[in-house]
């Protein structure tokens, strides 16, 4: 899937300092639709960074690199990097949250029916399924061990082999676990799914928000 749509050509890079108001002739395209960005996350472009890179806008307004990670994870992953040399579970490359403070408070566009026709709407590569061609079905940015997971018109995700991952219920992000003196704490949920017929498996992000929208406008999560 393309990143940024062929009718929309934006102009110079443009950089707003903290506080500084946005000059939306510098900006075509913004607020304008909703794109799926590298981690799952739905974001519409608002502006751009210090470092030239586009900035997005989530559904409530919080600000998104273009790896789609919010300004306190990268923020985390740094100090953990330099303190206890831990990597990131991320794609992201960012090195600081420059230009991802702020809170988007214009109108943003309305919140897309699916993810299915999300990906459709931006014309995200159109996948034949192996033994299901009348399956309608996109490629995601979710890849497993036989290449790109496809998300069909039915919600489901399936594997380059055409097979449909189970997945029968979706397990919450964190759930709270009693410890000692009756005391709770979060225990992240690994979202971890096969296909039980090939080897590959299917790891969606484990965050709350996901998905922010139904995968399909049927689909039961």
């Amino acid at each position: 899937m393309s990143s940024t749509p062929a009718a929309v050509h934006t102009l110079a890079p443009y950089t707003a300092g903290a506080g500084a108001e946005l000059d939306t002739t510098q900006l075509q395209g913004r607020l304008k639709y909703w794109e799926v960005l590298p981690n799952m996350r739905i974001g519409t472009f608002s502006h751009y960074r210090e470092n030239n890179e586009r900035v997005f806008s989530t559904l409530g307004g919080s600000c998104l690199c273009v790896h789609g990670e919010c300004g306190g994870s990268i923020r985390t992953w740094r100090k953990r990097e330099k303190t206890k040399n831990i990597a990131r579970l991320s794609t992201c490359t960012c090195l600081n949250s420059q230009g991802l403070e702020r809170i988007i408070r214009a109108d943003l566009p309305p919140a897309p029916e699916s993810m299915f026709e999300l990906f459709k709407s931006c014309k995200a590569a159109r996948v034949v399924i192996p033994g299901a061609s009348t399956v309608h079905a996109y490629e995601t940015p979710l890849r497993c061990e036989s290449g790109a997971v496809a998300l069909s018109s039915s919600g489901d995700f399936h594997c380059a082999h055409g097979h449909l991952f189970v997945i029968k219920r979706m397990p919450l992000a964190r759930s709270r676990v009693i410890g000692k003196f009756d005391s709770t704490k979060k225990q992240a949920v690994r979202r971890r799914f096969t296909t039980g017929k090939c080897p590959c498996l299917l790891v969606l992000p484990n965050r709350p928000s996901f998905p922010e929208v139904p995968l399909a406008r049927r689909a039961v999560l």
